[in-house]
């Protein structure tokens, strides 16, 4: 394994990759059995670091403040495509664990940053909500997300009609009549 070195450019263009992705990426010459075991050598390496060691270089500026003030308002949760328990330790090493309402990563979920989204999503009841994101696979996670749940909308809304009696005038009922326009004097 000596032979295997990476660098800051290389890990920098895998980072929002899911872990099995990673894997793909830095080691190819590897069947995909030994590839996720080698993954999971990493992982435990680098948890054991990151427990050993300060986070806060990975932490953007006013990350702390900002967080409390949304706090206050909003429930916080975080996504990732990281290794399961990675975003917990994050934010307690951050100082941020108090503030959230949950977590969800690939770790937990084995699937994509999209399908862990939309769960996170369902688990928590959440109908409306802002993705703040760092890196292009965020922005495409929700773009994922919302083709899916968009499906499954489109899915649900055909299984409605489908249900639904057919309500369209047969050819002995006349055609209803057009509805007025709408001018300042109706209004």
């Amino acid at each position: 394994l000596h032979h295997l070195q990476t660098n800051e450019d290389v890990l920098l263009q895998l980072f929002g990759k899911t872990m099995s992705d990673i894997a793909d990426n830095l080691f190819p010459e590897f069947a995909p059995e030994e590839r996720y075991a080698l993954m999971d050598r990493c992982i435990e390496s680098e948890d054991a670091y990151l427990n050993a060691h300060p986070c806060d270089t990975i932490a953007y500026p006013d990350i702390q403040s900002t967080m409390e003030e949304l706090a206050k308002k909003h429930r916080l949760f975080i996504v990732s495509n990281g290794q399961k328990g990675y975003p917990q330790m994050a934010a307690k090493k951050l100082g941020l664990a108090d503030l959230m309402d949950g977590y969800l990563s690939f770790g937990d979920t084995g699937k994509s940053k999209g399908q862990t989204l939309l769960q996170l999503m369902r688990e928590h009841n959440i109908q409306s909500a802002v993705y703040v994101g760092d890196t292009q696979g965020d922005y495409e996670a929700t773009v994922a997300a919302l083709r899916e749940e968009n499906r499954s909308l489109q899915q649900q809304m055909n299984l409605l009609l489908m249900a639904m009696p057919d309500l369209s005038p047969g050819p002995a009922q006349a055609p209803a009549e057009e509805p007025a326009p709408v001018t300042e004097e109706s209004v």
